[in-house]
């Protein structure tokens, strides 16, 4: 309830309290499996024997009653803040944040100052990702809560200062945590190789080769093969330590594929709205994600460069594509630079394709036209001028003479009229009859 009222009013600090408990009691309790159960079972279930460790397992106990405390708070704090003043809810979550600032190296252990030390490794490959991963999710969420509540400009920006400083560190803490984590699993699959005395064979022994999981003293393979001697052949103990790096893998693999909810979140701790989206590019929806103009931001057509043959449509600037090589139609159009017209086939335009237009002819002809874009101009004969093979003469019609203003016109040969208009001019003084 209080996440979906809050969630109305305040989006993210209903993704906070939503976030935290649903992680919380899901680990601890819920009726259902959700995404983040799923991880902490996926981890706890690889850890069987090393939770058993004492130490570990109380710190690990205290970070669990930390986040608890958390999520206590956010099951009623929230209604009650519904109708109070952004200051006073900007006063909570600061507290909030303050608290997981103050508690991250209980949350971290030694590897948040020592990422290289004994202790450090020995936290890591307990599996302790599946509380630290949650842990650092929602200390990022409350600092993005924090930036939603408030338009100054000077806190806006200490915050996102924050953010970028916090969220880097927990990325590389978490990174190193389940890489770590997985290795240690991988070193607990182990190949054992023994064998026995074969009667009737003339010699030799019969190798037995097992592939365990020695965490969970689990037999994962056996396998038997005679060889001839007494001690087993290399060519058999590498055949059978890549069966184990292959086991190895698979088991890395299925944790990774069992804890898919992870990997973004292990690369994913700065909200797109504080990120600033370059020229060309607008916000996507404020989601956690990757602080990267990939992740943060959607391209529009103002960002596309239009391929040979189109310009960009300046109407179309603010569209949003998702593709650098598919939105040609949606951001340009059509055109041939100067110089160039838009070639055709068989009268159909060829989509970006320009030829380059006609730009002399030979004596005799002129150009028909200029190059508009759509067209070259033609090579075109008669003119006036030049129109003798055609039998041109304005005085073998009724009351013509020549225009020697006209001789550079151009006519269809054939067409006595179009001659006769764009040729010659009417007749002697006094005549009242026209060229025909």
């Amino acid at each position: 309830m209080a996440a979906t009222i809050v969630g109305m009013s305040f989006p993210l600090l209903g993704v906070v309290m939503s976030m935290a408990s649903s992680f919380i009691f899901g680990m601890f309790g819920s009726s259902q499996d959700s995404p983040e159960e799923v991880l902490y079972k996926t981890i706890m279930s690889q850890v069987e024997v090393l939770i058993e460790q004492s130490l570990i397992q109380e710190r690990m106990t205290s970070v669990k009653n930390m986040l608890l405390g958390v999520s206590d708070e956010m099951a009623w704090i929230p209604d009650l803040l519904q109708n109070t003043s952004h200051d006073v809810q900007l006063s909570f979550y600061l507290s909030v944040q303050h608290d997981m600032a103050v508690n991250a190296r209980d949350a971290f252990g030694d590897c948040y100052d020592s990422p290289t030390s004994w202790d450090c490794a020995s936290w890591e490959e307990a599996g302790t990702i599946a509380i630290t991963n949650e842990y650092a999710i929602s200390h990022i969420e409350t600092l993005n809560t924090l930036y939603s509540l408030t338009s100054s400009k000077r806190f806006t920006k200490e915050v996102q200062n924050q953010l970028m400083k916090v969220g880097l560190k927990y990325r590389g803490l978490l990174q190193h945590s389940f890489d770590a984590f997985v290795n240690q699993r991988k070193t607990q699959i182990e190949l054992q190789m023994e064998s026995y005395s074969v009667d009737g064979r003339g010699g030799g022994r019969m190798g037995v080769f097992k592939i365990k999981d020695i965490s969970k003293n689990k037999l994962l393979s056996k396998e038997e093969e005679w060889f001839s001697g007494t001690e087993i052949p290399d060519y058999l103990k590498n055949k059978y330590r890549a069966v184990r790096d292959d086991a190895r893998e698979r088991l890395a693999k299925n944790i990774q594929a069992s804890s898919l909810m992870i990997y973004p979140q292990l690369t994913s701790f700065v909200r797109c709205s504080v990120y600033s989206c370059p020229s060309g590019y607008v916000g996507k929806a404020p989601n956690l994600t990757e602080y990267s103009t990939a992740h943060c931001c959607d391209m529009t057509c103002a960002a596309f460069s239009c391929q040979a043959g189109y310009k960009p449509d300046a109407a179309k600037s603010g569209n949003i594509i998702s593709s650098r090589s598919v939105h040609t139609a949606n951001c340009c159009i059509a055109h041939c630079p100067a110089g160039q017209y838009a070639a055709t086939w068989n009268n159909v335009t060829l989509t970006g394709t320009c030829a380059a237009c006609t730009s002399s002819c030979p004596a005799g002809s002129k150009l028909d036209g200029v190059c508009a874009g759509v067209r070259s101009p033609a090579c075109r004969d008669p003119y006036c001028s030049e129109a003798a093979e055609f039998s041109w003469n304005c005085n073998a019609w009724d009351n013509c003479n020549p225009d020697s203003s006209k001789s550079d016109n151009m006519f269809v040969p054939g067409s006595k009229t179009e001659m006769v208009n764009k040729c010659c001019k009417q007749g002697g003084s006094g005549d009242r009859r026209r060229c025909r």
